[in-house]
């Protein structure tokens, strides 16, 4: 295997002492899903590059500069039907997030950050690495890939609420029910079971427990209006009440396991009809694609900003929340700035 393109570049400045280290690779991005006609896929190649400073201006920290070339993946999961993958500005960092999860600590900013590109200069040409669902991009897709107010989110984790399936019980995805994505409603069944658990662990009575869990509760919905109520219950339950639950709590938070996905719920009446089966990364030589969201989405070049017409309740919790969208989020700024200047 050839070496990836990525050695750093070391510029030296007229300033002493100052220099930035340039990073550049390009990656391949690739979705595919499961339908009821098989597997399909898509892939788009986009190129980076980050100049990391090795040491800050006037005082101020390090920090880095980043460019991003290419643009969404897109994934015709039925005939007229598209997936994409959107850039988000965050895919420039996609690939050294991919490879800090494996350095074992977070990398932080400033030398860790440093660390994490050169290691990600280190990987050879052809190296693939999964994205994991918490990971990945935003997900959208359009009803009529005509008109941009169509646009919708997807949950990677129930591709099936957006695309849909007869064969098996709606039940078998409650998160629905809650109006939620897959991720937000397992976290939130993730903390109830161990809160419910928590009082038990660390030994206190049941008239405290209520006590400690409500407290808590308020906390986590941090509530400017619930603030005498959570006073009256710090005053009928101790400290170390309060601090042993919490300890339990977090114990059992890491100790537990995430709620069956859909795929498993669904496996004995042969799964879900669409699932997102593979989200990949591989570094490569290859060319950046371009033209593909242009082909299928013959607007979105003209467009500005566009959003939903109805908000989507199942994302309203979702630390993205709800949002608008623009052809920046399809294809990169100097790629549209040289279609726009083309006029």
């Amino acid at each position: 295997m050839t070496p990836l393109r990525l050695l750093p570049l070391i510029l030296l400045f007229a300033l002493p002492g100052c220099r930035d280290e340039v990073f550049r690779w390009h990656q391949k991005i690739t979705v595919t899903v499961e339908t009821p006609s098989g597997p399909v896929s898509g892939h788009a190649v986009q190129s980076l590059e980050v100049v990391k400073a090795l040491k800050g201006y006037a005082g101020q920290p390090p920090g880095s500069a980043t460019e991003l070339r290419g643009e969404a993946v897109a994934v015709e999961v039925t005939p007229g039907r598209w997936l994409f993958l959107l850039l988000e500005g965050t895919d420039v960092w996609l690939l050294p997030s991919l490879v800090r999860s494996g350095l074992g600590e977070y990398a932080g900013y400033g030398v860790r950050t440093i660390e994490v590109l050169r290691a990600v200069g280190d990987l050879p040409t052809g190296t693939v690495l999964p994205i994991p669902p918490e990971g990945m991009p935003m997900l959208v897709t359009f009803g009529d890939v005509a008109d941009p107010t169509s646009v919708r989110r997807v949950d990677p984790q129930d591709l099936v609420a957006t695309f849909g399936c007869d064969r098996y019980d709606p039940a078998l995805a409650p998160w629905r029910a809650e109006g939620k994505s897959y991720r937000v409603w397992a976290e939130l069944e993730k903390r109830r079971r161990a809160y419910a658990m928590a009082g038990e662990r660390a030994g206190l009575p049941e008239r405290i427990v209520r006590i400690v869990e409500e407290y808590q509760h308020i906390v986590d919905r941090d509530s400017g209006f619930e603030k005498a109520r959570r006073i009256e219950l710090a005053n009928l339950s101790t400290v170390d009440q309060r601090r042993d639950w919490k300890y339990a709590a977090w114990a059992l938070l890491k100790e537990l396991p995430f709620p069956p996905r859909l795929e498993e719920r669904t496996a004995a009446s042969g799964g879900p009809c669409y699932r997102l089966s593979s989200a990949t990364l591989e570094t490569t030589d290859e060319e950046v694609t371009l033209g593909r969201v242009e082909a299928v989405l013959g607007w979105i070049t003209k467009a500005n900003f566009f959003r939903p017409a109805e908000p989507q309740a199942q994302f309203e919790e979702d630390q993205k929340g709800e949002r608008s969208f623009s052809p920046l989020d399809f294809i990169d700024v100097t790629t549209l700035r040289a279609i726009w200047d083309r006029g």
